[in-house]
């Protein structure tokens, strides 16, 4: 190629092409290095120029100073960090050449353990959590594990920079939240923290703990949600829900005057009787 003082305008290299044999040549007019460089562009095949359809402006990669190094624009998939250290045949050796991460490192994708990426099920795209600058660090999704539901979202839906990504579920599911009317999450005063109730595997799957001001052993088992919470408001004591139960005609009357309307303090979840006087 003509040395690196040659650097001008189109005309100059027009003349300087046509001028390199003295005048042999018929002067490319798209790309005045065709004109001696056509079969050098034949040659490469890592990337193969024609196959990959390269464009025939040599210098829009090249330098006048020699073939190598040589510069490309990957538009779809820029070389950055480890991959701008790469040589082309790295990944143009490959027939086809991969589109996507996982085309070159599947194998890379099955040697982590903790998580393993196989058994856990991670999606093909390798972008989701690591980066061009090598493996780690990567994001760590370990403290709000992509289960369930959750598998099949987008980081774009919760990850939407520059505001700040949701730490809570109620960061995403404040609609959600708002939805339901029996029970009316809102209007009974719900928690926002979903996850006492719900699982990632869908909003029906409910794990209703109560935590010890209320658990839900013995006959409260089985209850539904609606046993309780289809009252408005929702219950704090047991005689929110059994104040029938004590109308019963039971011996001592606890109707009367002064009797404790605490059921818990005589009874027991698993059922009115044996129960234990005060």
């Amino acid at each position: 190629m003509a040395p690196a003082r040659f650097a001008a305008p189109v005309t100059t290299l027009l003349l300087l092409a046509s001028a390199c044999d003295g005048g042999s040549r018929a002067v490319h007019p798209a790309d005045p290095c065709l004109t001696c460089h056509a079969e050098n562009r034949k040659r490469a095949f890592f990337p193969n120029h024609g196959a990959s359809d390269f464009p025939t402006t040599c210098l829009d990669c090249h330098t006048q100073e020699a073939w190598k190094p040589a510069k490309f624009a990957h538009a779809d998939l820029p070389l950055v960090g480890r991959h701008g250290k790469l040589e082309c045949k790295a990944c143009h050796a490959t027939k086809p050449v991969p589109i996507a991460c996982a085309g070159c490192h599947e194998k890379d994708r099955a040697r982590p353990k903790d998580p393993s990426h196989l058994a856990a099920g991670f999606p093909t795209l390798c972008e989701t959590c690591h980066f061009p600058t090598g493996w780690k660090p990567a994001v760590d999704h370990r403290k709000f594990p992509l289960t369930g539901r959750h598998s099949g979202v987008a980081c774009a839906d919760c990850h939407q920079p520059p505001a700040p990504t949701p730490a809570q579920c109620v960061g995403c599911h404040e609609k959600d939240r708002a939805r339901p009317k029996t029970p009316n999450h809102l209007q009974d005063g719900f928690p926002t923290l979903c996850e006492n109730c719900h699982l990632a595997a869908g909003w029906s799957y409910s794990r209703n703990n109560h935590t010890a001001k209320f658990p839900l052993t013995g006959g409260h088992a089985p209850r539904t949600c609606l046993d309780c919470h289809a009252r408005v408001p929702v219950p704090k004591t047991c005689v929110g829900c059994h104040d029938a139960d004590r109308t019963r005609g039971i011996d001592p009357d606890h109707r009367a005057p002064g009797f404790s309307t605490a059921c818990e303090t005589c009874h027991g979840t698993t059922a009115w009787l044996p129960a234990k006087k005060p």
